[in-house]
């Protein structure tokens, strides 16, 4: 049976959800690999792209997901890793959930009305590149202005305390905010992928059995979401209580089936990466491009 470390943030399951229910279901272990979950979670002035790199350099991770900008930055940043492959969006997918929402009473109906207007983000993560991306089809740069809050509940939070003018959310904190009377004004139009580092101290075996192993989870989460509501919910009542959140939010969530799919990962192509980084080269996000050796698709 052969080791394998996922640096596990629980604020950020959602990401994770295919990796715990691997683990619940017995996936990785048909597989040959045992998967330790490690506690890991940034907050204050450490950013998540700093917090990831940092835990694959030391042993906290064996791989980890990420957004497409994202993993950019983080290859830049010698994270002992490479791009192992890519989870598309498609309809009802978490990564194509990111929305920004505003308050009822905020007097803004459209994306052109958030024009200087506080929304709430994370910087190193995708939250952060997505609404980015998105604003730019309706406002100038100089117009866009995104104000750094670690993990989406506590978006959520800041938005309904009257601290942000607008918050980006997604998977279940997205369904949390139509319920409680939020309104979204934007919904994502990425294509971008969600990425799969995996660091390089981990063979071409291994990194085929895990991908195995997820992709498993991935189809049976995808063919009945419903079957994995209770463990989905488990997670968002624990982030719930553990971040403070209003319990009249979470009233009644559990009729509806709040698991989101994900697409199968699959191989990643370097030009998809030279194209996403040219936009982020253009406008200052990075200082140069990554290299053909940041993807690895050695192990398909």
């Amino acid at each position: 049976m052969d080791r394998v470390v996922l640096g596990f943030n629980k604020f950020a399951f959602h990401w994770f959800f295919p990796e715990i229910v691997a683990i619940n279901y017995g996936f990785f272990a048909e597989n040959g690999l045992e998967c330790e979950l490690v506690g890991l979670q940034g907050g204050g002035a450490v950013e998540k792209s700093d917090l990831y790199v940092d835990a694959m350099r030391t042993g906290r991770t064996d791989f980890y997901h990420c957004g497409e900008w994202v993993g950019v930055v983080r290859f830049l940043k010698n994270t002992a890793g490479r791009i192992a492959a890519q989870s598309k969006p498609a309809e009802g997918t978490l990564n194509s959930s990111f929305t920004i929402f505003v308050r009822g009473d905020a007097g803004i109906s459209s994306p052109r009305d958030l024009a200087g207007k506080t929304i709430a983000v994370e910087a190193g993560t995708g939250s952060f590149y997505a609404a980015r991306a998105d604003l730019e089809h309706y406002l100038r740069a100089d117009e866009i202005r995104l104000v750094s809050v670690s993990e989406p509940h506590e978006r959520l939070k800041a938005l309904m305390e009257g601290r942000v003018d607008a918050a980006n959310l997604l998977g279940p904190w997205a369904r949390v905010a139509a319920r409680i009377g939020l309104k979204p004004v934007l919904t994502t139009r990425r294509d971008n992928p969600t990425l799969l580092f995996v660091a390089d101290r981990l063979s071409d075996d291994v990194v085929a059995r895990l991908v195995k192993s997820l992709n498993k989870a991935i189809e049976r989460i995808n063919a009945n979401p419903a079957a994995f509501n209770s463990l989905y919910l488990k997670y968002v009542m624990e982030v719930a209580e553990m971040g403070g959140l209003n319990g009249s939010w979470l009233e009644g969530l559990e009729s509806e089936t709040v698991v989101d799919r994900w697409s199968p990962w699959e191989p990643y192509q370097y030009s998809r990466l030279a194209h996403v980084s040219n936009w982020m080269l253009e406008r200052g996000l990075i200082a140069r491009m990554p290299g053909e050796e940041a993807v690895r698709s050695s192990f398909w």
